[in-house]
């Protein structure tokens, strides 16, 4: 499961509609290179993701954090119940085991738990990130703080802040509160 995500996010930004620049070609190995970082939530990248990809290139990556972040064997039990079939022992077992649980826990539970969280942690973390973004970008300050919260959640590492300068990180932010306070927490919470 896991190698098929990242391959089916190195071929979706190998598409031509991922990139900002209309014939820009990315090697599949660059490709998969920054699919696997974004699952793996590791942030090294080849290319800056702001200047390289465009908002669709964004979202997949930023899709590739979340699933990775979470977990897949998380989001499988999560949709296993969403459509009301039972987790197996296998997959209980192995969320347990994703999770660093050593005693028997209500698979339900927990995955509900875990999701629920994660959901409002980071809808929370981008609600107060809008309120700096979205009068600085306008509606794409919207898909910022979603991505910053996301990431940041997730500890993936990755930004958009190469509109300022590429590979700038948010170095320019150091000093705003607001900002540099939601990130800080985000990255400990979605780390505990």
């Amino acid at each position: 499961g896991f190698l098929s995500v990242v391959l089916i996010g190195a071929g979706l930004l190998c598409i031509p509609f991922a990139t900002v620049k209309e014939g820009t070609d990315i090697t599949f190995m660059d490709a998969l290179f920054t699919a696997t970082s974004a699952t793996c939530v590791t942030g090294l990248i080849v290319y800056d993701t702001y200047t390289y990809f465009n908002t669709a290139g964004q979202a997949v990556i930023l899709t590739l954090i979340q699933l990775g972040g979470l977990g897949l064997v998380t989001l499988t039990s999560f949709f296993y119940l969403l459509i009301g079939k039972r987790v197996g022992l296998r997959t209980a077992h192995l969320t347990q085991e994703s999770v660093g649980s050593d005693q028997r826990l209500n698979t339900g539970k927990l995955t509900k738990f875990l999701v629920f969280f994660t959901a409002v942690m980071e809808l929370l973390g981008g609600l107060l990130l809008s309120i700096y973004f979205v009068p600085r970008f306008g509606r794409y300050g919207i898909f910022m703080s979603a991505f910053f919260a996301i990431s940041s959640y997730c500890n993936a590492g990755f930004d958009l802040m190469g509109m300022r300068v590429p590979f700038s990180s948010l170095t320019a932010y150091v000093s705003d509160p607001l900002v540099s306070l939601t990130i800080c927490m985000l990255i400990i919470i979605g780390g505990l």
